[in-house]
């Protein structure tokens, strides 16, 4: 595939399973755009054919600090104080760069924690059986 190549079509068609597998194969870089008709929508990221990030757009979607609870690397009182800090001000650091600064976690284990997040993120991605990419 060449620069500019454009994937698109229905999840129920072809899974995101085998996009994967295309980008991979293909050694693309770029992005999925995933959308549901219930508006839902996710996005992952690809640096020559590695999923390198993820997210899903939904208000009960897994957050880095689910993960980190999940993982027993910080509490949700710490969680929620960095994330008070971070609407104190807003154009400051991210919560996992708050937690490192408060000695919460450090970088390996926050570098851990997001490798984590996208692989469950993907996983839960991969789910879909309805919409479009």
């Amino acid at each position: 595939m060449t620069a500019g190549t454009l994937l698109s079509g229905s999840l129920k068609d072809f899974g995101l399973v085998e996009v994967l597998q295309v980008m991979e194969l293909g050694s693309m870089t770029g992005a999925i755009h995933l959308k549901q008709d219930q508006g839902r929508a996710g996005i992952l990221y690809f640096n020559q054919g590695k999923l390198a990030n993820c997210s899903e757009f939904d208000p009960d979607a897994l957050t880095l600090g689910d993960v980190l609870q999940q993982l027993k690397m910080a509490t949700r009182q710490q969680i929620d104080y960095a994330f008070s800090l971070q609407l104190q001000d807003a154009v400051g650091k991210r919560i996992g760069e708050r937690l490192i600064m408060m000695n919460v976690i450090n970088q390996k284990q926050l570098y851990e924690a997001l490798k984590t997040k996208t692989i469950w993120t993907a996983r839960e991605l991969a789910r879909w059986d309805k919409g479009t990419y």
